[in-house]
């Protein structure tokens, strides 16, 4: 799956999620090796991380990213600011028997040119 088809499917997925009223925003993947969404982000024209939501636990925001793990396709995953995992793009592809789920260190993060806010219980 190509980059553009892959970013129409997680637009289409957040505009499904309620985020409607952000169908105006901008957003756009960028390439990175081993590096924290927002700070990808910030460095480019897209200023803000797309966020999917919070971990309940932590407070902490998932931010989308995705990767093309083992070479098995294009999925989305996540990305959150805890415990050195703001490093890597969870793809939640799990190997067949091992119930673990898997990461990448070579990946995109969607980025947006306005904040849009994370999905909560309020919306």
């Amino acid at each position: 799956m190509s980059i553009t088809k892959l970013s129409l499917v997680i637009f289409c997925s957040l505009l499904s999620l309620g985020l409607s009223s952000q169908a105006g925003a901008d957003m756009k993947w960028f390439k990175t090796i081993r590096h924290f969404c927002p700070t990808v982000c910030q460095k480019t024209d897209y200023k803000f991380a797309v966020p999917s939501g919070i971990h309940s636990v932590t407070g902490k925001t998932f931010y989308m990213c995705a990767t093309n793990y083992a070479h098995t396709g294009w999925r989305g995953g996540y990305n959150i600011g805890w415990k050195g995992m703001e490093h890597k793009c969870f793809a939640q592809w799990v190997r067949i028997n091992s119930g673990k789920g898997s990461y990448a260190e070579h990946y995109f993060c969607l980025c947006a040119q306005t904040e849009i806010p994370p999905i909560d219980d309020k919306m």
